[in-house]
């Protein structure tokens, strides 16, 4: 939300220390306010607020168990309304950090060494998975990324993405000239990610 800026009046607080150590005894010191004008205005902020959609997608798991349900949700309630000035970079391990049951993080059906398993957290590459792709339909420049050791459903082969805490990450770089904004949200076994900039395009791919 953009707050309109306000204009005041103040002074130079160093040269008012100055005079008051320069100061006699119970003498009198006027002090003339100076016009202030705001740094940055609503305006300036405006024209630089991340209001276009640089990519949007939805990847949909037909398959999911409340479990999985769950660790998405966490997990996006982390990325969701990250904001990454220019030149920043996205950790998604940073943000979600490692999933726990202290946490509320749930087992759910995953793979292992090639293996299915019960795993802590597994739903969450679901997300990592939905986030790459808008990052890449978005050219931002990516650091870090992970395929699955199996070819999952719920997105194209090749365009997936794996994260492990401590191990394998998904990293990408503002690497446009203004902020960025990304949106991160859960609706039944659905993830649907959307990242803001300024720029026209638009790609909504379901």
């Amino acid at each position: 939300n953009v707050v309109t800026e306000v204009y005041g009046y103040g002074f130079d607080v160093d040269a008012l220390q100055k005079r008051l150590d320069k100061a006699a005894y119970g003498e009198t010191i006027q002090l003339t306010l100076n016009y202030l004008e705001p740094e940055i205005t609503s305006r300036d902020l405006e024209d630089s607020l991340p209001v276009d959609i640089l990519a949007q997608f939805t990847c949909t798991n037909s398959n999911v168990t409340k479990g999985w349900s769950t660790n998405m949700i966490l997990a996006c309630e982390k990325i969701n309304n990250t904001i990454l000035n220019k030149g920043e970079t996205f950790s998604f391990n940073d943000l979600v950090g490692r999933p726990t049951a202290v946490k509320g993080f749930q087992k759910a059906p995953g793979f292992r060494g090639g293996a299915e398993a019960d795993i802590l957290g597994a739903g969450i590459e679901q997300v990592a998975s939905a986030l790459y792709y808008c990052a890449l339909i978005s050219d931002l420049e990516i650091l870090e990324r992970h395929s699955n050791g199996y070819a999952p459903d719920y997105i194209e082969k090749g365009l997936d993405a794996y994260v492990s805490y401590n191990s394998q990450d998904l990293k990408f770089v503002n690497n446009t000239d203004d902020p960025i904004r990304i949106e991160a949200s859960v609706k039944g076994g659905s993830v649907t990610v959307t990242i803001y900039g300024i720029d026209s395009r638009m790609f909504d791919i379901e």
